[in-house]
């Protein structure tokens, strides 16, 4: 296959399995998330935005860090996992994963509010009086 050895092959395996569970995680939260942040107004809504929007400011470093301060085994949630699930991220492929939930996060986020803000919430209200 491409003159791939199978060390090639598995760590081909691994990045592809790393994105797929980045972003099956991701995926259902960023939707929710740009839905309220396009369609609802509350107090705080900049702030939640700037949150959301933080991995995009900070360097990769600072939230790789911050990943390894909180979910390495000694750390506050970390050990807790460890403790109770037995569930380790640091170190391993779904730690890579969560990572890259987290990085990529705002960007979805930001295309999925583009695309519901341009829908005309008049047009979901007249498919609602259609059944739909």
């Amino acid at each position: 296959m491409f003159g791939l050895g199978p060390e090639e092959i598995g760590i081909l395996a691994l990045s592809l399995r790393v994105a797929l569970v980045s972003v099956l995680a991701s995926l259902p939260i960023a939707i929710v998330v740009a839905y309220v942040l396009a369609r609802f107004s509350f107090p705080g809504k900049v702030l939640f935005d700037a949150i959301v929007h933080l991995p995009l400011v900070l360097p990769p470093v600072v939230v790789g860090f911050a990943l390894l301060i909180l979910l390495g085994k000694r750390g506050p949630i970390g050990s807790l996992l460890d403790e109770w699930f037995g569930i380790v991220f640091a170190f391993r492929w779904t730690g890579a994963a969560l990572a890259s939930a987290i990085m990529g996060f705002p960007l979805m986020v930001r295309a999925i509010r583009l695309s519901i803000a341009a829908v005309n919430p008049r047009l979901e209200v007249a498919a609602r009086t259609l059944g739909a």
